[in-house]
């Protein structure tokens, strides 16, 4: 499996501030386990699709919100992904560490009904319905990707 080091490294040298504002909130994720939760099927850790999809939102441009919404965005277990790392009582404490608008993205992704596109597109149209946008196509692609690199038919 892909350390997130070198996730992080493949960024630019331009990129060296978002390495520090990440580096904590990615040790966060592995106290709380990330590293050890499987993902796609157990093909590969967790810890390294969250840090994926924030990196591909980074590539965007996105928001540094948005991107620590990336980064954390299925904590709290979707209709997807069921393994909750982290509960809900423990909202405040996710906000305090990326920020009230980040938490608020991952919350509202977490709580997305399988059908996540349509979910979103009857929004109202603003930040939120766009932000959450950007992440679902970020981690619908980082997915994606994910397979056709590893010749993987599982999600």
């Amino acid at each position: 499996m892909t350390d997130t080091k070198v996730i992080l490294t493949e960024q630019s040298d331009d990129d060296e501030e978002f390495r520090k504002m990440f580096l904590p909130l990615i040790e966060y994720l592995k106290e709380v386990g990330c590293e050890k939760k499987k993902h796609s099927k157990g093909t590969r850790n967790l810890l390294h699709h969250l840090v994926s999809v924030s990196a591909i939102l980074s590539e965007r441009g996105a928001s540094d919100d948005l991107c620590k919404a990336g980064l954390f965005h299925s904590i709290y277990g979707t209709s997807f992904y069921k393994n909750k790392t982290v509960s809900l009582d423990e909202r405040d404490k996710i906000k305090k560490l990326i920020g009230e608008w980040a938490e608020t993205l991952v919350y509202e992704f977490c709580m997305l009904p399988k059908d996540r596109r349509s979910a979103i597109m009857k929004l109202e149209n603003g930040p939120l319905r766009n932000d959450l946008a950007d992440l679902a196509y970020a981690n619908s692609d980082e997915q994606r990707l994910w397979k056709e690199k590893n010749n993987d038919n599982v999600t």
